[in-house]
């Protein structure tokens, strides 16, 4: 979605879709790969992705200088 995309240019040095899935009636799970601006201000990311009307829900697992959405 360019919603989520705008999110995350906003908050990344950079990003990619490392995974997607889908789940039916459900929607999709997507996976990104990131590398934060500012890593102390994940929850800000996470914040603003939780916002987005589609998007239900959000997961960070941060891996040294990566994050993975």
């Amino acid at each position: 979605s360019e919603l989520i995309e705008a999110v995350l240019r906003k908050h990344c040095l950079t990003n990619q879709l490392a995974a997607t899935q889908e789940l039916g009636a459900e929607g999709i799970d997507l996976s990104y790969r990131l590398t934060l601006r500012d890593p102390s201000r994940r929850g800000e990311l996470e914040s603003d992705l939780r916002n987005l009307a589609s998007v239900e829900r959000v997961s960070v697992f941060a891996h040294d200088d990566e994050s993975e959405v």
